[in-house]
């Protein structure tokens, strides 16, 4: 597994048992991939905000449309 695959099966809870231990040892000496982990971890949080601020314009022009049909009516 290549270190972005490890690190993103890492960060969604996909690894398990040896593979996480050894993967969490890895984390204590290595801070370049300890950097590598809080970068990807921020990037991650970076997508999910970006996602919710789209759907929750998205669900008010939505809810605007439908206002605007209300009042036509």
């Amino acid at each position: 597994m290549e270190q972005f695959e490890q690190i993103e099966a890492y960060l969604s809870g996909e690894l398990e048992g040896d593979m996480l231990a050894e993967f969490e040892r890895q984390l204590q000496t290595d801070t370049q991939l300890a950097e590598e982990v809080r970068l990807q971890s921020a990037s991650h949080k970076l997508i999910r905000a970006s996602q919710q601020t789209y759907y929750k314009s998205f669900l008010q022009d939505i809810e605007a449309g439908y206002q605007q049909e209300a009042t036509i009516i």
